[in-house]
């Protein structure tokens, strides 16, 4: 459910940390990560994506919480 994905991101943020696609999967049993952190972004948290080399030879998104949004 995207709700639930969406709350444990943001549990997960909140204790510092950041997360990957394959962190989400493996976290979580969920994917789809880039899709809940536009709809995080949409309701209002600042959420980075910092570029990190993956075994591909190309890059993936490191996403991080910059500032929740209040109440939020």
């Amino acid at each position: 459910m995207t709700a639930t994905h969406k709350l444990q991101i943001m549990r997960h943020f909140r204790k510092g940390l950041t997360l990957t696609a394959r962190e989400s999967i493996d976290l979580f049993n969920k994917d789809r990560l880039a899709a809940r952190i536009h709809e995080l972004r949409e309701d209002g948290h600042h959420i980075l994506t910092t570029p990190e080399p993956n075994d591909n030879g190309g890059n993936h998104g490191r996403y991080s919480l910059i500032k929740e949004k209040p109440n939020g």
